[in-house]
């Protein structure tokens, strides 16, 4: 019993130990890219690029030709998508339909006054 509790008081202290280490190291790299937003945003944007070019290139290689081959022999499954759709399409249907009436709604409150003075004005 000892032991285990001995084990774990330890494990315990050294995850505290390294909680606090994460917590100053990440108040840290905060008040650097505070300061230094500017090369942080360049060093961030090198980096991608950097990256992006060695997948690229790494990956260009006509060595290995991938062919996609069926699951399922020459089945054709795109309709089972179909009606598992239709709810999706109805509720964005009936969405829009609202949207326009209030639009349309909203549109007459500014539209009705500005023919009434247009008309008063074109006299």
């Amino acid at each position: 019993m000892r032991a285990a509790h001995k084990v774990s008081a330890a494990a315990g202290g050294g995850w505290r130990e390294t909680k606090a280490r994460a917590a100053t190291a990440r108040d840290r790299t905060d008040l650097l890219l505070r300061e230094n937003p500017v090369p942080a945003i360049l060093g961030a944007l090198t980096l991608g690029v950097a990256l992006g070019l060695a997948i690229r290139y790494a990956s260009s290689g006509e060595d290995k030709k991938i062919e996609a081959k069926p699951l399922l022999g020459n089945t054709q499954w795109g309709f089972l998508s179909l009606p598992f759709l239709w709810p999706f399409f109805r509720s964005l249907k009936e969405k829009y339909e609202d949207s326009t009436e209030a639009v349309k709604e909203r549109a007459s409150r500014y539209v009705k006054p500005v023919r009434k003075r247009w008309k008063e004005w074109a006299r």
